[in-house]
């Protein structure tokens, strides 16, 4: 993983530092994933099945290592993706190979105090399935937990889906999926490469949408249905770009 800093509000092209996880190789795929939530650092390393937390401290803000988790098997890719939710302070890791590539997601909670990971909950496909890679992308936020299975089948071969869970205080719930309303998904459409969220909307990627063209779906919270809802659809402004791969949100 490789740092860099900002200097008086404007990000420089200065090298800071190379960032190597302890124990790892060649193989170890660090940087899989990486989610920073100040002043902690989370870099994932899909090929060890591990997750590392360093932390920014002091004036200079050093990056200092803290600790290491490691999940077991049947945990396959364990680290593809990463997602932080820090009023709660639970970290979701997607392990896209496990059960056949049929995937999973582990729910982490982290102590701030100690700097450590802790096994909460693990989330499997709502249907059973063969290579569906749920856990590809993740986004949480509050009590709602968005998870993309790129490769699902159940609209057509590698349409692609996102499923919407709820923590209901003692487990994580189905609550719905997310797709075109219309079942318009064809085959390799990739829905669900990318998502994202807030308290009022979630988009999902589907970077094959029309050929490699790509596209966006776009979700609102309706609070009389305690549903987010599908509103439109975002076509991408350039053929053959995959627009959809990778997405960020913001309220404004």
């Amino acid at each position: 993983v490789y740092r860099y800093d900002s200097e008086t509000n404007e990000f420089s092209d200065v090298f800071r530092t190379v960032v190597t996880p302890p124990g790892s190789t060649t193989s170890s795929y660090c940087g899989s994933a990486v989610h920073v939530a100040h002043p902690f650092v989370f870099i994932a390393c899909r090929g060890d099945n591990t997750v590392h937390v360093y932390e920014l401290t002091g004036l200079s803000n050093s990056l200092n290592f803290r600790s290491t988790y490691t999940e077991s098997a049947p945990a396959e890719n364990f680290g593809d993706s990463l997602s932080y939710e820090p009023s709660t302070k639970t970290l979701v890791v997607g392990a896209t190979e496990e059960d056949s590539n049929n995937g999973a997601t582990y729910i982490l909670s982290f102590d701030e105090g100690t700097t450590t990971l802790s096994y909460i909950y693990k989330l499997v496909p709502v249907e059973s399935g063969d290579n569906e890679q749920f856990g590809h992308y993740t986004a949480i936020s509050g009590n709602y937990l968005a998870i993309g299975s790129p490769f699902d089948d159940e609209h057509a071969t590698n349409a692609g889906t996102a499923t919407l869970y709820k923590w209901n205080g003692t487990d994580w719930t189905f609550h719905q999926h997310l797709h075109d309303p219309g079942h318009g998904l064809t085959s390799s459409d990739y829905l669900g490469i990318h998502v994202a969220m807030s308290d009022r909307h979630i988009v999902v990627g589907a970077s094959q949408y029309n050929g490699n063209d790509g596209a966006v779906f776009i979700y609102k919270w309706n609070a009389t249905s305690e549903e987010y809802e599908y509103r439109r659809r975002l076509d991408a402004p350039e053929a053959g770009g995959s627009f959809g791969k990778s997405i960020t949100l913001d309220e404004m």
